[in-house]
């Protein structure tokens, strides 16, 4: 595959905004770190680079700038403080910066395919950095001076896409196709296609497990598998008792009856019981909680001679930043991880699920969950008393949400126990947490009507023994990382 973007992180609120964009285009993209080198975007096979540069005024270090200026064989955008450093890298100079953002009418000149209906108008700078390339055509530019530049075939823009920006998502737009000479084919028809034979290629002839929790993930993922190989697929779902009330009866009853696909399903709630007393910390309950799943899995695999594909339902915005995934060593069998959706991000995953694959909306539409279950949003100590305050408590919350018709405008709604003082006597504390995103990672939390609120609060108080405080977190998250509580 070739028809696609490179982008370069150096900044990543920038590059994931920028990522969605062009897939919202159907233009398909990748991310590389910052470090990246031109000899890792020839691997990708790329038909053109755009380096997402933050807003900070500074020439950030990028060595696949510096390549790319010496031997221009792919053409490259540069935006935001990345077109600070192509300027260097060409031979220009940086002025002193003005602190403080500032709203500038930019203008747009000259005939190059990248300017194609791009429009002239203003602009938020959240730091004005002015540069001199001599004698080279500029592209655009403000009161200031200039903020845009070519060279041949690389592009900077001293700015940043933003939010609601149909230029900036047209200039990114025009680079790719009029530029690099992409196709718009990142659709989801396609996507599925493609995942559909990756599958039955690595499956052969053989058997495949899919690793599911209920969520939209591993849902779209297990029907993807069951495209692909229909009665060849088996559903695992490892019982771990860290879900939310009910939620594995459910799950089984919603594949096996509603999506026709077979589930074994296992009990392992001691199991993890017993591995998480006396562990307190979010890191060691991660640690502990994947262990015993890995172990479980491969136990299960084992058992099972004709299985030689495991499915797991990954998603892109789950990769970033992390190590790839490793094959599963077997005794005397090398069985397969594969992810069909580790090329999407979370909203797109939600689309494959809703418009192609027609999934109810309760799930394609479901929030996320952590992969540790409510062992992380019982803070402390993980006991089955308190495992059982926080699913009563969840279930209230989540039902008056619901109820009041205010749940479809958030990203995310559910509740955390918090930690025991020392005067654990005094009862326990839940803590209620919604939130709506903002745009690219963000999210704030959501302003929810008093009343329901009061509700909640009540129906805690007087339902759950051994709750002494109800309160509502207004803590916004920066990051899709931070989104669930810590």
């Amino acid at each position: 595959m070739n028809d696609l973007i490179a982008l370069v992180n150096l900044d990543e609120t920038s590059c994931r905004f920028t990522a969605r964009k062009l897939r919202g285009e159907r233009v398909y993209c990748v991310i590389l770190p910052a470090g990246a080198t031109l000899a890792e975007v020839r691997e990708t096979e790329a038909r053109g680079v755009i380096v997402c540069g933050g807003a900070m005024g500074e020439a950030p270090e990028c060595p696949l700038i510096s390549e790319l200026v010496s031997a221009p064989e792919l053409p490259l955008l540069a935006m935001g403080d990345a077109a600070l450093t192509l300027c260097v890298a060409l031979g220009g100079s940086l002025s002193a910066d003005k602190a403080g953002q500032a709203v500038a009418q930019v203008r747009f000149a000259g005939d190059s395919p990248i300017l194609r209906d791009v429009e002239d108008g203003e602009r938020l700078l959240r730091c004005r950095r002015g540069f001199e390339l001599p004698g080279e055509g500029l592209l655009c530019m403000d009161a200031e001076g200039p903020l845009g530049f070519r060279r041949g075939s690389l592009y900077g823009f001293a700015f940043q896409n933003e939010q609601n920006d149909p230029d900036g998502t047209q200039l990114l737009l025009n680079f790719s196709t009029a530029i690099c000479g992409c196709s718009a084919w990142w659709d989801g028809p396609e996507i599925v296609h493609r995942a559909v034979e990756e599958i039955r290629l690595a499956a052969g002839d053989g058997e495949a497990l899919c690793l599911i929790s209920g969520g939209v993930d591993s849902t779209v993922c297990a029907m993807l598998g069951k495209i692909a190989l229909g009665d060849r697929l088996t559903c695992l779902l490892i019982d771990t008792g860290l879900m939310r009330e009910g939620e594995a009866d459910e799950v089984v009853r919603l594949f096996e009856e509603d999506l026709g696909i077979s589930v074994r399903r296992i009990s392992a709630h001691s199991e993890f019981m017993d591995a998480l007393d006396g562990v307190t910390g979010t890191r060691d309950k991660v640690r502990t909680v994947f262990a015993i799943l890995r172990a479980l899995t491969r136990h299960e695999v084992s058992d099972r001679a004709e299985v030689r594909l495991v499915l797991q339902g990954t998603n892109y915005s789950d990769l970033l930043g992390s190590d790839p995934p490793a094959d599963l060593e077997l005794t005397g069998v090398r069985v397969r991880l594969l992810e069909p959706l580790r090329d999407l991000f979370k909203d797109e995953v939600r689309r494959i699920g809703a418009e192609v694959l027609h999934l109810p909306e309760s799930v394609a539409q479901r929030q996320p969950f952590p992969g540790a279950g409510l062992a992380l949003r019982v803070l402390g100590a993980v006991t089955p008393e308190r495992l059982s305050i926080e699913r009563q408590a969840d279930a209230i919350f989540c039902q008056e949400v619901e109820d009041s018709g205010v749940g479809k405008k958030l990203w995310q709604y559910y509740t955390v126990l918090d930690a025991p003082d020392d005067g654990a006597e005094n009862g326990s504390t839940v803590i209620l947490r919604a939130i709506q995103v903002t745009g690219q990672s963000a999210a704030l939390a959501a302003r929810l009507p008093s009343d329901l609120l009061e509700r909640v609060t009540g129906r805690i108080l007087s339902g759950i023994p051994g709750v002494r405080n109800v309160v509502y977190d207004l803590t916004p998250s920066t990051s899709y990382a931070r989104m669930e509580w810590k």
